[in-house]
């Protein structure tokens, strides 16, 4: 059997700026990891999604700020609940998928507005 490596998959396409492989490949590597939560935080200078494992937040890829609102905007075009546009309040919505290793998921996305 073929292993593949979702997680080089993840990074390849950050550097490809592609967000419909990101996405695809981080909920991936999320739930195959044994993930409870996915955290997609901007910061000052660049932007960071960590996953918790067994109650510890691991860094899994950096990215440019460039890519963070289309990040967002995936991830709320896909639960059809929430507003790609409204970036004022905070928003919460279920978001059902399927990974790419064939496992449907079901998850709660909640939205923060920040300062970055």
């Amino acid at each position: 059997m073929i292993q593949i490596d979702y997680k080089a998959k993840l990074d390849e396409a950050v550097l490809q700026s592609d967000v419909v492989k990101i996405f695809d490949n981080l909920l991936t590597v999320a739930v195959e990891a044994g993930a409870s939560d996915i955290h997609i935080e901007p910061l000052e200078s660049y932007c960071r999604i960590r996953i918790r494992i067994d109650g510890i937040l691991e860094e899994l890829v950096q990215y440019p700020k460039n890519l963070h609102e289309s990040i967002i905007s995936k991830f709320k075009i896909e639960s059809g609940q929430m507003r790609p546009d409204e970036k004022r309040v905070p928003q919460d919505a279920r978001v059902s998928s399927v990974t790419l290793t064939n496992k449907e998921i079901d998850l709660r996305a909640n939205t923060l507005p920040s300062v970055w």
